[in-house]
C-alpha cells in the first residue's frame, strides 16, 4: 500500500536498468535513505548494476521540494523521492559536515578524492585550521569552546561549498568545522578544493575560510589561562559585565 511505501521515482540509467520508473519500497515506518536505497537494490539486480556502473557516491537523492537528501536523512512512508545519475554535465563533488570534538577528518583519503574529481585537476587545496595558544593581542588561550546550530550548519556549509566550487569551476570541494571545547593544536576546520591550477584553487580556498568564519552559524567563547573569558561576535571580543 502506498501509505506504507516509500515511493521512488527513476531516472535515465536507474529507470533503464530497473525496467521500470516508479519502484515501491515499503517500510513500517519512518526510515533513513540508506536503508531505502538498500532494499531497493535488493529487489533489483539490474538497478544494482547501474548503481555500480554510476558508482554509489554520485547517486543524488532529491524530495518532493528539491532538497537534496543525504544518506542519514529521513522519510516517512507515503513520501515521493527522486533517484537519478549526475546531469550530463557533471558537477563537483560536494562534501560538507560539522562534527563533534574526537570524530576525525582523513584529510588524505580527501586529497584521493580530489585528486580522482576530474581528468583536468591539476591543483589541490588544503586549509587546516587549529586553535592558538596564543593569539595576537597576546592573550593566553586555555580552550575554546564552539557552540553550533548543527543542521543548520551543516545546510550552510553545503551551500558555501556548493557555491564557490560553481564561481571557481571545481571539480571537488569539501569543508568540515568542529565544535565543542576545544583546546591549543586542536583542529577547527578543513577544507580541501581541487580545480584545474592554482589560479582558481587558491582564491577558492580563501573565499571558502572566509565565507564560513563570517556566516556559519557557529559561535565561539575563548577561556584564558587567567581564568578570564570573552565571547567573540562580529570580528570583536566581548567579555562578560564584572
Amino acid at each position: 500500500m502506498a501509505g506504507k511505501a516509500v515511493i521512488v521515482r527513476l531516472y535515465s540509467i536507474l529507470r533503464d536498468y530497473a525496467g521500470a520508473p516508479l519502484l515501491r519500497v515499503e517500510v513500517e515506518g519512518p526510515a533513513r535513505i540508506e536503508d531505502v536505497i538498500s532494499k531497493l537494490l535488493s529487489g533489483s539486480e539490474g538497478l544494482r548494476r547501474a548503481f555500480e556502473i554510476v558508482g554509489p557516491e554520485n547517486i543524488v537523492v532529491i524530495d518532493e521540494a528539491g532538497r537534496r537528501l543525504k544518506r542519514d536523512s529521513v522519510v516517512l512512508p507515503g513520501a515521493t523521492i527522486h533517484v537519478m545519475p549526475p546531469p550530463e554535465g557533471g558537477g563537483p563533488r560536494i562534501k560538507a559536515g560539522v562534527l563533534r570534538k574526537g570524530v576525525s577528518v582523513d584529510i588524505m583519503g580527501l586529497v584521493s578524492e580530489a585528486s580522482a574529481s576530474a581528468p583536468d585537476t591539476g591543483g589541490i587545496g588544503i586549509f587546516v585550521g587549529v586553535v592558538r595558544g596564543v593569539n595576537p593581542d597576546g592573550s593566553r588561550v586555555e580552550k575554546l569552546s564552539y557552540e553550533a546550530a548543527v543542521d543548520l550548519a551543516e545546510g550552510k556549509l553545503e551551500e558555501i561549498a556548493t557555491a564557490v566550487a560553481a564561481k571557481y569551476s571545481l571539480s571537488f570541494a569539501a569543508a568540515y568545522h568542529y565544535y565543542g571545547d576545544l583546546k591549543p593544536g586542536d583542529i577547527t576546520m578543513v577544507i580541501v578544493v581541487a580545480g584545474v591550477s592554482r589560479r582558481s584553487v587558491l582564491p577558492a580556498l580563501g573565499e571558502m575560510v572566509e565565507r564560513i568564519k563570517h556566516e556559519l552559524p557557529i559561535w565561539k567563547k575563548e577561556y584564558y589561562i587567567d581564568g578570564d573569558f570573552a565571547y567573540i561576535l562580529g570580528g570583536r571580543k566581548v567579555k562578560p559585565d564584572s
